[in-house]
């Protein structure tokens, strides 16, 4: 049965070190769910199986990739209330790109790379106020794992992350 599927890719040890904690008291202040920092590569509503094989193939031919921040930001929308904006990606896009190649029947993913730090409703002031004070170093972040999570409903709103579930996680190895 088809439901939310998303492929992230994941911070390195020392990144993932530096990003954690601020995303952990973020969730913890406005009452939402811990989950781990991660870019978004990919997501759509498809088949785990339909997903998995073709994930199974691309992720061992990826390599870690390093990715730029541009910005600390905010915003109304759920998915990118506090954010570290990172420059875009043409080897993202690459990997975007033929994972659709081998899933023609699903929807284009939009490729928006960025690190979300908490999923809340913020007021623009409160969100304003909060991305001021917040000490995120804006550097470049190596990223070198990769999972596909089945998400259920998507992110409608914030409880729903407590029902993610990873389904495969990869490292990122190829030369």
């Amino acid at each position: 049965m088809a439901s939310h599927k998303s492929v992230w890719i994941l911070p390195c040890g020392e990144d993932r070190e530096m990003l954690t904690p601020v995303i952990r008291e973020l969730c913890d202040q406005y009452g939402c769910p811990f989950f781990e920092p991660h870019v978004t590569l990919f997501s759509c509503d498809i088949d785990g199986d339909k997903l998995a094989p073709v994930i199974d193939d691309l992720a061992g031919q990826w390599s870690p990739v390093v990715l730029s921040s541009a910005s600390l930001a905010s915003g109304p929308a759920l998915k990118k209330t506090l954010y570290v904006q990172m420059h875009f990606s043409p080897e993202l896009l690459r990997w975007k790109e033929q994972i659709e190649t081998h899933l023609p029947e699903v929807p284009r993913y939009h490729l928006d790379p960025h690190v979300s730090l908490v999923y809340q409703f913020l007021g623009a002031d409160q969100r304003e106020k909060i991305c001021g004070s917040l000490d995120v170093q804006l550097k470049d972040y190596r990223f070198d794992r990769l999972q596909i999570l089945d998400t259920g409903k998507g992110l409608p709103n914030p409880r729903e992350i407590r029902n993610w579930r990873v389904l495969r996680e990869y490292e990122l190895t190829a030369l």
